[in-house]
């Protein structure tokens, strides 16, 4: 009887420590969720693009495994309408990174919401077009003074339209501007209600028929086009900059991995997919583009100038208030100790202010 007791006590005793385990696990197991926004992509047949499909498999992968290290994961947060619904999902702290544009990202700081550029993603990846209906006779931007002209105000392509105005010796208001996004841009000028519009689809709407380029940012300085970037909430650059510094190593590896000549071809196919461009125009969309270059994480002068130019532009357009510090926006650390602690398996071209090629490490 007195072993029956003292065992059914072991019994009960075990029972109680592996309860007492079983009901911590969860709380040392618990998987960290980040919140990463990104701008609603489609493609050419107009169906969503997720996560993988934007940044490609190689750093969707390195990614998952950096995370999977951390007890962590992503839960993507898609915006269609990008730059202003993800400045809101910072405010609120419904996000804490996003993958997006410069524009919308200097409005943000201005506005007061606490993000840092912690990772330039791309820069000149994209060119802007100024298109025309197809039976337009003009051959100029001053061919079109005086006319119908939708431009979608305050987004990033407006800066290199603006300079072409001014290198034109023109000014917006030398026009009729119809502000309208770029969708219904693009429809506008190919149903001839506009004389002109602004727009990242040049070459599709072209090869559609449906418009035809008078120009492009293809023979414009690097400094007349925009970039993308990672932007970190700094409450969790301080609550977490381990998980954060392999996160920005992760995408570091992805991009020295697509910019390999051999893996050129699957660059292309993501771009072409998150640019909604028909595959058989990637080539012609890249002409004379250097994937090093535009992939490079490397935060050189020109990335510092770009975005004082930017905020310049932001203040200037009265899309800001007031001046803002870029050096308080940037955060150079984790790009840094990741470049340091990477294999020297691909060189990044270092541009100075201009974006002109400075030297090679």
């Amino acid at each position: 009887m007195k072993r029956l007791m003292n065992a059914a006590l072991s019994r009960r005793g075990f029972l109680a420590v592996a309860g007492s385990a079983l009901a911590v696990r969860p709380a040392l197991a618990a998987e960290r969720i980040v919140r990463v926004g990104v701008p609603r992509a489609f493609d050419e047949a107009g169906r969503p693009v997720e996560a993988e499909g934007m940044l490609g498999a190689a750093t969707f992968s390195a990614l998952n495994a950096a995370l999977a290290a951390h007890q962590a994961r992503v839960e993507w947060r898609y915006f269609v309408n990008a730059g202003p619904d993800i400045n809101e999902a910072f405010a609120s702290g419904q996000i804490d990174l996003a993958l997006y544009g410069d524009f919308p990202a200097v409005i943000a700081r201005a506005a007061g919401i606490d993000i840092r550029l912690i990772l330039p993603l791309t820069r000149g990846a994209l060119e802007s077009y100024l298109v025309v209906p197809t039976d337009s006779p003009a051959k100029t931007v001053q061919d079109l003074k005086g006319k119908r002209l939708a431009v979608n105000l305050g987004r990033p392509w407006t800066l290199a339209f603006s300079r072409l105005l001014r290198q034109s010796g023109l000014k917006l208001s030398d026009f009729q501007i119809v502000n309208l996004v770029m969708p219904e841009g693009d429809a506008a000028v190919a149903g001839h209600h506009v004389d002109g519009q602004v727009t990242l689809n040049g070459l599709a709407l072209q090869a559609r028929g449906a418009a035809r380029i008078l120009w492009s940012t293809a023979q414009a300085p690097l400094s007349w086009k925009f970039g993308t970037g990672l932007f970190a909430s700094n409450a969790i650059i301080q609550q977490d900059p381990d998980l954060i510094q392999a996160i920005v190593t992760a995408l570091i590896s992805g991009s020295t991995f697509y910019a390999r000549p051999e893996n050129r071809d699957q660059y292309l196919r993501i771009a072409a997919a998150t640019q909604n461009l028909p595959l058989e125009l990637r080539e012609e969309s890249w002409k004379g583009k250097d994937i090093r270059g535009v992939l490079s994480p490397v935060f050189d002068d020109f990335i510092t100038q770009h975005y004082r130019d930017v905020a310049q532009f932001a203040r200037a357009s009265h899309l800001i208030s007031h001046d803002i510090d870029i050096s308080t926006m940037i955060d150079t650390d984790f790009s840094r100790k990741a470049l340091l602690n990477a294999e020297a398996e691909n060189t990044w071209p270092i541009l100075d202010a201009d974006g002109n090629p400075l030297q090679k490490r």
